[in-house]
């Protein structure tokens, strides 16, 4: 599982640590490699790979590994994201659920 905060043009538009403070939140789960199943955005994916517990990255997000030339909601067509140095790894390997490659 991970913490993020993503944002677009400096502005927070995601994150898994809304309404607890910089240090609560419900950290997000998902399998590492399966962005193909359209519950994680390839970018985050990638982004995240051989991270270790406790780790941080900032990760930029291009267009065609985030929500290419639909866009979403707010975030425009062709719209790069930042996932802003608090991609955190909180848990990893065999026992805990997640696999991070």
């Amino acid at each position: 599982p991970v913490h993020y905060v993503a944002k677009w043009k400096g502005i927070t538009f995601m994150t898994s640590r809304q309404g607890l403070g910089v240090t609560g939140g419900t950290p997000y789960g998902f399998d590492v490699g399966n962005s193909e199943r359209g519950n994680v955005l390839k970018g985050l994916d990638l982004g995240v790979e051989g991270m270790k517990v406790g780790g941080q990255r900032l990760v930029i997000v291009p267009p065609e590994l985030a929500y290419g030339k639909k866009g979403v909601q707010e975030i425009p067509p062709n719209a790069t994201i930042e996932l802003v140095a608090s991609v955190t790894l909180l848990g990893c390997g065999v026992g805990d659920g997640w696999d991070l490659g």
